[in-house]
């Protein structure tokens, strides 16, 4: 038996002449792990965006429809639906309960820039603008996106742990 066909081929790295090792096996489930993460991630924004794109066709229909306090609750909850889903797409990994606490924030930082007036003449000199800035200021409004961002919350995070077991089995 010829003592130099046992030994490694110099030119191949150690943990590829171990072929019995599982070691190409280990490296290609971690290349799987990243694409499917990967994949997982872009199905999330594809979902999140289509979801906006109903919860901007639905906030429309809201503001062109509904009349009333009602129509202004359901406008404003819708709205914070929105900027959760926009925060989402943007960071489709980050836990549900910190992307509805971003989209809270910018919810408020938006309705208490109202009490500037900058919105209010904003909107005058260009109507579509009162629509992401709004015009005026209202507690009420807190309170409808605190109950939009609440409901979409719980929504993401159930759906979440859904595709979560899902995988696991």
């Amino acid at each position: 038996m010829d003592s130099t066909a046992s030994a490694p081929d110099p030119g191949v790295p150690p943990h590829d002449a171990l072929r019995g090792s599982g070691t190409h096996q280990n490296r290609g489930t971690l290349r799987n792990r990243g694409t499917l993460r990967k994949r997982g991630t872009l199905r999330r924004r594809l979902a999140l965006g289509s979801a906006a794109l109903v919860t901007i066709i639905a906030g429309l229909s809201v503001h062109t429809l509904a009349t009333g306090a009602g129509g202004d609750i359901a406008g404003d909850a819708l709205y914070a639906v929105l900027v959760y889903l926009v925060v989402a797409v943007i960071a489709p990994r980050v836990h549900p309960a910190r992307i509805g606490l971003v989209a809270l924030i910018l919810c408020a930082a938006v309705e208490l820039f109202q009490l500037t007036g900058v919105p209010l003449s904003i909107a005058s000199s260009f109507p579509p603008a009162a629509l992401l800035l709004g015009s005026t200021f209202s507690p009420i409004d807190l309170l409808s996106y605190a109950a939009g961002i609440a409901v979409i919350t719980a929504l993401d995070a159930t759906a979440r742990t859904a595709q979560w077991h899902s995988r696991s089995r």
